[in-house]
């Protein structure tokens, strides 16, 4: 009961200093990266989704953050909930550029990434010019295919969960949310259903003997990875395009332009995931991990033959899933602050494997 009060005074608070101080000067205010001040210039800037703004994290502990902690170098984080390689290709020709960083880090988290570009490509006006002619003929004259069906039947949120999906998305869009639920004295709320066995949603993986207790919900993520969908083919090309962009026009700069690929919670566990058909959703698991590696192998292919540096998260994330807790007791899929830990350090040993910092 406690508990309940206390999230809702901070929900109460967080929401009435977000209408009065403007979301927008909070966001300056509270930027846990930066201190409060746009820098004239950056060593390193960091671009992603909420896998990089740092949900879950307590402030200053996102993978940009603690980057910054091992490095010594000034790190700034133009990411933000929601967003996919469409906008960071408009965050890097509009924002990163201006800080002129010595590299670029864009994450990449294959989970949604190359859906929501093609969400952002084809379902918004802005984005017209990257459009493939052959590809919106197609669209217009395709009535429905599975991916549709599945996001209109099976990725609907059920009722009782609308408090995680509110809380998901408040996270994400107010830095005054992040700080009150996102911080030590809130970060063991649970906003999950207690018992997550009673949702036909979600599937636990407990295995005592190694410490592991954790809960996914793989159906969406699966819909999302659907390489054999088209709009997944059409939103992987379009995202490994506005990459080679990127790419291209940092070393016009000088520029070093790295791209971090972030795994999902699904194939950090899928030595103990894949084929265990104890598990609710097993086949909706092995897909997701199928098309995740068909996914990675495309996107390192593309990277390699057109000499995009990239770094993985996923080795040094599955040796430690033994000894430490890198996501919260809940659905979400997003890591914790040990989590993040893991892949700014996969970034600096990158950094220093490279030279760019010293060993």
């Amino acid at each position: 009961m406690k508990s309940k009060f206390i999230n809702g005074s901070l929900l109460a608070v967080s929401i009435l200093l977000a209408l009065f101080l403007g979301e927008t000067m909070s966001r300056i205010i509270l930027n846990p990266v930066d201190n409060g001040f746009v820098p004239d210039s950056a060593d390193i800037v960091a671009i992603g989704d909420s896998q990089t703004f740092g949900i879950n994290a307590s402030i200053g502990s996102s993978w940009p953050a603690q980057l910054q902690n091992m490095s010594n170098k000034s790190v700034y984080n133009l990411s933000l909930s929601g967003y996919g390689p469409a906008q960071y290709f408009h965050l890097f020709k509009t924002k990163a550029l201006e800080l002129n960083p010595d590299q670029i880090i864009v994450g990449y988290y294959v989970g949604n990434d190359p859906l929501d570009t093609f969400d952002r490509v084809y379902n918004h006006q802005a984005w017209e010019k990257l459009r493939n002619t052959e590809f919106s003929s197609w669209l217009a004259d395709a009535k429905s295919d599975t991916l549709t069906y599945l996001t209109a039947n099976v990725f609907k949120t059920p009722a009782g969960a609308l408090l995680n999906k509110f809380h998901d998305w408040m996270t994400g869009n107010s830095i005054l949310y992040r700080l009150a639920f996102h911080n030590p004295a809130t970060s063991g709320l649970d906003f999950a259903p207690e018992d997550h066995s009673e949702s036909k949603m979600y599937t636990s993986l407990v295995l005592p003997g190694k410490n592991i207790s954790e809960v996914f919900r793989p159906v969406p993520t699966a819909v999302a990875t659907e390489i054999s969908n088209k709009k997944v083919q059409e939103g992987l090309r379009l995202t490994l395009q506005l990459f080679k962009k990127m790419s291209e026009r940092s070393k016009q700069e000088g520029i070093e332009f790295t791209v971090l690929f972030i795994p999902t919670k699904e194939m950090v566990f899928c030595h103990y995931l894949y084929n265990n058909r104890q598990l609710r959703h097993s086949k909706a698991i092995n897909n997701l991990l199928n098309n995740e590696r068909i996914i990675r192998e495309i996107s390192i292919k593309y990277f390699m033959k057109h000499n995009i540096d990239f770094v993985d998260a996923l080795p040094l994330m599955q040796r430690k899933i033994d000894t430490k807790k890198l996501y919260p007791p809940t659905y979400n899929h997003h890591p914790n602050d040990k989590g993040y830990y893991l892949i700014a350090k996969s970034v600096f040993n990158k950094m220093q494997a490279t030279n760019i910092v010293a060993k």
